[in-house]
């Protein structure tokens, strides 16, 4: 199967991001920490909760991911 990539379109400015690895960013973007964005946490399941054809992935004490179907 052959997916096509479809390019971005181009800012008008950029501007240094201040990290190393990130580069260079839109001029109108802020560089924040992700916790100040949003909470992470660990859910309820295990891996017991697991299904072999589920429709979500999850991930369980590895990175590798899982599936489940809730």
């Amino acid at each position: 199967m052959n997916k096509s990539i479809t390019a971005m379109p181009k800012y008008a400015e950029y501007k240094d991001s201040g990290v190393e690895w990130l580069g260079e960013i839109p001029a109108g973007w802020e560089v924040k920490r992700l916790k100040f964005l949003c909470s992470i946490g660990t859910g309820e399941r295990n891996t017991e909760d697991k299904i072999g054809g589920g429709k979500y992935p999850f991930f369980v004490r590895s990175q590798k991911a899982e599936k489940i179907n809730s």
